[in-house]
């Protein structure tokens, strides 16, 4: 599961740098604004190419993203539907760099995740979609999940306007859970402990600050949720047999025993639990670490970009190489 975070997304690159080597490649893919183009270039197999393309976007954004003119701004808010254009991000990241034929034939299946801006919900485009297997749509699949509202276009799909798959704020884990992954790496471009001293001074500091904490606290809400249902299942489990050894270990009848365990199944089967319609997931979670004063978080934060990837390699590798020392964890 790959998650937003714009330039962040650097992190990322390192993180699936490390898989590659490991020759870890899952079945299952779900990403939402940078995470889906990112996710998208690792199951087209351009990992390197990937790398290699961030480390240019560290030294000229503008080449790779986007492109603005002064004209372009003064009309923005009368006019535009967006200040910036993500035309390099296409012709040159997704079209000539990506390749949709790549990713289409790929064995790895991804789900783009969009935000429909008239329905209020997400729209999902996949690559083993029939439906979307053509270069345009999930060519306009990709800009759309990453297309910051009011920063870049949408795009017009079926008379909708879909925007940043990141905004709906609904949990990745749920679509990974719906398509029976039972193992999963969640790879953030936030670290989950934000906390800073720093005071954000200007106003886009402030709304990024507001973006990312609105960000952390769905991450949040969603991992501890996970991490109660894995909890409330051990339990039951446990409850359950329990109660079967008590009946075993009580003084009637076997047909008595057996009738017994049988109303012990069907109470416990009826019983409504908010969790029994669950599976346990085993999730390992790979984050960066709290940010420094030195670190460049803006939207175009190009400059933390070298540091990102290297902690987001390191970080990954640590975590493959003791799974697999330990094949229990």
């Amino acid at each position: 599961m790959l998650h937003g975070g714009f330039m962040r997304g650097a992190f990322q690159v390192g993180a699936l740098k490390a898989f590659d080597e490991f020759r870890l490649y899952p079945s299952y893919i779900v990403g939402e604004s940078v995470g889906a183009i990112n996710g998208a270039a690792f199951a087209a197999g351009k990992v390197e190419l990937l790398w290699k393309i961030y480390l240019e976007i560290a030294k000229k954004p503008h080449r790779y993203i986007y492109r603005y003119n002064f004209y372009m701004l003064l009309r923005a808010f009368f006019w535009s539907q967006s200040i910036l254009v993500n035309t390099p991000l296409k012709k040159i990241v997704i079209e000539k760099s990506l390749n949709i034929q790549d990713l289409i034939s790929s064995h790895i299946k991804i789900d783009i995740v969009t935000t429909d801006f008239q329905n209020a919900c997400e729209v999902i485009f996949s690559n083993k979609n029939p439906e979307h297997q053509t270069a345009h749509i999930l060519t306009e699949a990709l800009l759309a999940s990453a297309a910051v509202p009011a920063i870049f276009p949408p795009f017009l799909y079926e008379g909708r306007q879909l925007f940043d798959g990141n905004i709906i704020q609904k949990s990745l884990l749920t679509f990974a859970a719906k398509e029976g992954c039972d193992t999963l790496f969640v790879v953030l471009n936030d670290p989950l402990e934000l906390a800073t001293s720093r005071l954000f001074r200007t106003i886009y500091a402030i709304a990024r600050r507001g973006q990312q904490l609105t960000s952390w606290r769905n991450n949040q809400k969603n991992l501890m949720r996970s991490a109660e249902i894995n909890n409330n299942l051990q339990k039951y489990v446990v409850l359950t047999s329990a109660l079967q050894e008590i009946v075993q270990d009580s003084k009637i009848d076997e047909e008595a025993k057996k009738e017994l365990k049988q109303k012990i199944i069907d109470v416990l089967s009826h019983a409504g639990l908010s969790f029994q319609n669950k599976r346990q997931l085993k999730f390992y979670i790979i984050d960066p670490g709290l940010y420094t004063d030195s670190d460049d978080n803006s939207f175009f934060g190009q400059k933390s970009i070298p540091r990102l990837i290297d902690e987001g390699y390191n970080k990954t590798k640590a975590l493959l190489d003791k799974l697999e020392n330990s094949p229990a964890l």
